[in-house]
């Protein structure tokens, strides 16, 4: 079985082969698809050359303390290849070996997509993974629901931004199969229990399969999002880690967030880097403090002299001005400029601690 989906706003294709994994006990399905891939600029300059995937799981209920996690699905976008992965709790006995599975599919990228992951997908995963013992990885997530409740016009157009309203504003609607909703898809498990239906888990499978599908295919909502400053808000990944947020408090430019390896480190301003960076090998946390200069309300620094030869890499946005960036100008934040700064400084901080240098 191979699916082709063509759609204009993506620059180019993944292609694929398919095969079905059943164990013995809980059932693996690993596809190798043919899908389209989002190239637009502003997310290739975030993302480009990750890997992702766009994750879903189903559970018995909502709650981690009560409900057990039942599927777990994804699709992991890689280079120019894109494959679907499905593990599936044959019985409630399942659901450690679900987890684990997911664990190392985790393992495999270095960001999630997802819709209302952060308040859902993860901490109910994180909560059942806990319970276990057993280590979850931790990821980014590109939540879109929270780019489009937060950072769109989506909210005033449509009664609700529900992945599949969203969906139908795309025009994607007619791609996705199944007719089931999430609160459905735990009915069916319960009937599946008794009866083992296959074709009961097909519906299940079916739901969650295309719920990650449309996810890969929601990305050009982006294009109605300010992302620039949803992600100085939310967060993305860097080399060594993540950027948690930033934020503009009085006259310093705060970059927090977390890094991939423990360090206790601490660096005080000086004249020639006049800047605070402070990391705790306790939690991996650290935080950046560059002091800006004032100019009848607008905020800058000299980006130039922490950055010196890689400077190059921003100094083509409108925000930079003869090596200095523009922080707020006219009361405004030039969060793109101040992302792309960050993602060029911190690694080279993060690296300082870690004695790579």
């Amino acid at each position: 079985m191979v699916y082709f989906v063509i759609l204009p706003t993506f620059a180019r294709y993944l292609t694929i082969s398919f095969f079905r994994d059943y164990t013995d006990d809980m059932k693996k399905i690993d596809e190798e698809m043919k899908l389209p891939i989002y190239q637009e600029r502003a997310f290739t300059a975030y993302f480009g050359g990750m890997t992702y995937a766009a994750l879903d799981i189903e559970t018995t209920g909502l709650s981690p303390r009560f409900d057990a996690l039942i599927l777990s699905g994804a699709v992991i976008v890689k280079d120019s290849s894109c494959r679907l992965c499905q593990f599936f709790a044959e019985d409630p006995a399942d659901e450690p070996e679900v987890l684990r599975r997911t664990a190392a599919l985790l393992e495999q990228v270095d960001f999630l997509i997802t819709y209302n992951g952060r308040l859902f997908d993860l901490p109910f995963l994180k909560s059942r993974a806990k319970k276990y013992g057993i280590a979850l990885p931790e990821r980014f997530d590109l939540d879109l629901f929270v780019l489009c409740k937060h950072y769109s016009p989506l909210p005033k157009l449509l009664e609700s931004v529900s992945q599949k309203n969203v969906e139908r504003f795309l025009g994607l609607a007619p791609a996705r199969a199944d007719r089931i909703s999430g609160g459905e898809s735990v009915e069916l498990y319960s009937q599946y229990m008794r009866s083992r239906s296959s074709a009961l888990r097909e519906k299940i499978l079916l739901h969650n399969r295309d719920d990650v599908l449309q996810l890969t295919r929601l990305l050009p909502v982006l294009k109605h999002v300010d992302l620039h400053r949803a992600l100085a808000k939310s967060g993305f990944p860097v080399r060594g880690g993540l950027i948690t947020g930033i934020e503009v408090k009085r006259h310093d430019l705060l970059i927090a967030g977390k890094a991939a390896c423990p360090a206790d480190y601490i660096k005080f301003p000086t004249e020639e880097e006049p800047f605070t960076f402070q990391m705790s090998a306790l939690d991996r946390a650290f935080r950046v403090s560059i002091p800006c200069e004032e100019r009848s309300g607008d905020l800058y620094f000299d980006a130039s002299l922490l950055l010196a030869d890689r400077m190059v890499s921003i100094e083509r946005y409108p925000g930079i001005e003869s090596g200095f960036l523009i922080v707020k100008e006219d009361g405004q934040l030039n969060y793109a400029e101040i992302n792309f700064f960050a993602m060029e400084f911190v690694p080279t901080l993060l690296d300082l601690a870690a004695g790579i240098y």
